[in-house]
């Protein structure tokens, strides 16, 4: 019935970059942020946002200072990546403990921090433009071109492989799961592509609308995806990130097989 306002006792105000995409991740009941500036924790206990630091090693940045922009929670680690001048790393924290980027602690257990560039399993062979816990046991690297996935833990005999070399990624939030293991994307080509990591490869699903998404610059606009369980289908939301001025939207219902558009501004 009514909005709580957050204390904000974080080093700046406001805390966060609102004139950017800032993403968030839930781990042990605190909400973690990153919006290539800052580093934020929301702590629903006491209603306050404050500094997210590192309480072992570093939290993640690149030579010019920048920070993360992709954020997600896999396996209990708080795994981060986009760093501008880093673009091809990627960064796990202790499982259970986002606070914990200590790579290489002694003595070492499977549990401790890991990164791409101090791990036997290295980078991702492209720029990483979406993290995606598919499940417990395997994590997508959605990239610039390619796809790639990480089977099992890095620090308990995991393994990266790659799941196409042809078709990349949309950036951030561009992707969303049904109850039923389909992973579905918004590719760097703008084509929509659907596919169960480590069963089959993307299918392209958007034949139907593909004069109508093959011209969307995502530089300019925000692609978002999300599962709507009530209507069983795909939402897909193109947002431009400079105006509210009203665009088309698509839903897509799986029963059917048949995409929908619909206008309405941000």
């Amino acid at each position: 019935s009514g909005w709580t306002a957050v204390t904000n006792s974080s080093s700046s105000t406001p805390a966060l970059n609102f004139s950017g995409i800032m993403q968030r991740a839930q781990n042990n009941q605190k909400m973690y942020f990153v919006d290539g500036v800052h580093y934020r924790v929301y702590k629903p206990t006491t209603n306050t946002i404050e500094d997210w630091t590192a309480t072992a090693g570093t939290l993640p940045t690149d030579s010019a200072g920048n920070n993360p922009r992709l954020i997600c929670t896999w396996r209990g680690r708080t795994c981060v990546s986009g760093l501008p001048l880093d673009p091809q790393n990627w960064f796990l924290s202790k499982v259970s403990d986002p606070h914990d980027f200590e790579y290489g602690a002694v003595p070492s257990t499977a549990t401790d921090a890991v990164a791409g560039n101090n791990a036997s399993l290295g980078l991702i062979g492209d720029v990483v433009t979406a993290l995606i816990p598919y499940s417990d046991d395997v994590l997508v690297f959605g990239g610039d071109h390619t796809i790639y996935m990480m089977r099992g833990d890095p620090l308990n005999g995991g393994q990266i492989d790659l799941v196409s070399d042809a078709i990349g990624m949309a950036w951030a939030t561009a992707w969303c799961k049904d109850p039923y293991g389909n992973l579905y994307f918004f590719s760097n080509k703008c084509g929509i592509y659907r596919f169960i990591p480590g069963q089959s490869a993307p299918i392209r699903i958007s034949q139907a609308i593909e004069s109508l998404v093959q011209e969307v610059n995502t530089g300019t606009h925000i692609i978002s995806m999300i599962w709507n369980d009530r209507f069983q289908g795909v939402e897909l939301f193109i947002t431009k990130s400079s105006t509210t001025a009203a665009t088309t939207h698509y839903f897509w219902e799986a029963r059917t097989n048949a995409w929908w558009p619909g206008a309405f501004a941000n």
